[in-house]
């Protein structure tokens, strides 16, 4: 992930949000604010000083988790930042870029 190099965030926290939920059980779409998603893993980021730099995010999310998504069944993630949380010290600052995602099985 990166910052928006016209709307930086510049060494403030961002807090990230990840969680799946299995379509067949669920809506196709889940809001920022939906419940009915697997429980949500978070992380607390440190951003680059240098506003563009890319920062690499790992964030395990436990099966137990995953509200039925797994092997063979259609699933969703939902990646947000969680602006509102008191760790969030960029949320009024910049803007944030997912440049890329990789789902592995460890």
């Amino acid at each position: 992930m990166s910052d928006d190099v016209n709307n930086p965030i510049g060494q403030a926290y961002v807090v990230l949000g990840v969680s799946f939920g299995e379509l067949a059980a669920s809506p196709n779409y889940y809001s920022p604010t939906d419940t009915n998603v697997g429980t949500e893993a978070t992380a607390t980021v440190l951003m680059p000083a240098t506003s563009g730099q890319t920062i690499e995010v790992s964030i395990a999310v436990t099966v137990a988790n995953m509200l039925g998504c797994a092997a063979s069944k259609w699933g969703t993630i939902r990646i947000r930042r969680l602006g509102a949380n008191a760790a969030d010290t960029g949320s009024t600052t910049g803007r944030l870029l997912v440049l890329g995602v990789s789902v592995t099985d460890t």
